[in-house]
């Protein structure tokens, strides 16, 4: 005699609670194992109760087999969408890195969650100072320290200073008066989110402050040629006219001796 261990199928494919015994076989149910008899006589009690006691460790076995499975798929599909955001961020950070602009990303924390190549060489930001999670007042601190600023008698005030300028609500924007770091003339958009964090922009501006500044270095020429010519006409003009008076008075001498 056989004893069939059954869990019967859930057509929903929901949670299978428990099984139960049958002298005969399922035909559609699932079969966790059997109690093979080869003498026909009532279960004791003893029996039964074990029977149960496995009937039902083998649904939890079920059940858990069924979650881990579920787990798997879960995590499998977790990793898939990680995966996508990785590669959308590094597209992302490919489109940035080939912006002639300067791009940089601060959290509601003010801290940095991205920067783009072309600002690292703008500011030039080493890797240490300029990564993932750095305040933006160590870069300003940083900057200040290096001089950036001018000369700086405060650090700390002029960190705040200069923060406080970014966070203007509303968004704020200036040109720098003289060379970043880098070389360059600079053009400095600030604008906060809505989320709290801030986005910052630095153009660089640097072929038009250098033709500003060679219209005005031509425009000082043309100002200092003009003013030497002026005095070039005056100086002929005064010694012209010293020696036409030089000339009449020798006449002059010359007529009265002759008298």
């Amino acid at each position: 005699m056989t004893i069939w261990l059954i869990f019967p199928s859930s057509p929903s494919g929901g949670r299978v609670s428990g099984g139960f015994c049958s002298r005969q076989k399922p035909s559609r149910s699932r079969i966790s194992g059997w109690i093979r008899r080869h003498t026909v006589r009532p279960f004791t009690e003893k029996q039964i109760e074990l029977v149960t006691t496995f009937a039902d460790q083998a649904a939890i076995a079920i059940e858990n087999v069924r979650l881990f499975e579920e787990e798997a798929t879960a995590r499998a599909a977790a990793e898939a969408a990680r995966a996508d955001v990785e590669r959308t961020r590094e597209v992302l950070q490919t489109v940035l890195d080939n912006m002639s602009d300067g791009i940089v990303l601060f959290d509601k924390d003010l801290r940095l969650r991205f920067v783009n190549r072309k600002l690292m060489e703008f500011q030039q930001y080493t890797p240490e100072v300029a990564h993932p999670g750095a305040s933006i007042h160590d870069l300003l601190r940083f900057q200040a320290e290096r001089g950036d600023f001018g000369r700086v008698d405060d650090v700390e005030r002029i960190v705040q200073q200069r923060a406080a300028f970014a966070l203007k609500p509303g968004g704020n924007r200036y040109e720098r008066k003289r060379r970043t770091a880098g070389g360059r003339y600079l053009e400095f958009n600030f604008k906060p989110l809505d989320d709290g964090g801030l986005l910052a922009v630095h153009r660089d501006i640097t072929p038009l402050k250098e033709r500003e500044e060679a219209l005005d270095a031509a425009k000082q020429a043309a100002e200092a040629a003009n003013l030497a010519k002026s005095t070039f006409l005056a100086t002929m003009s005064h010694e012209g006219s010293a020696a036409h008076h030089r000339d009449h008075a020798r006449i002059g001498a010359g007529t009265a001796a002759h008298h």
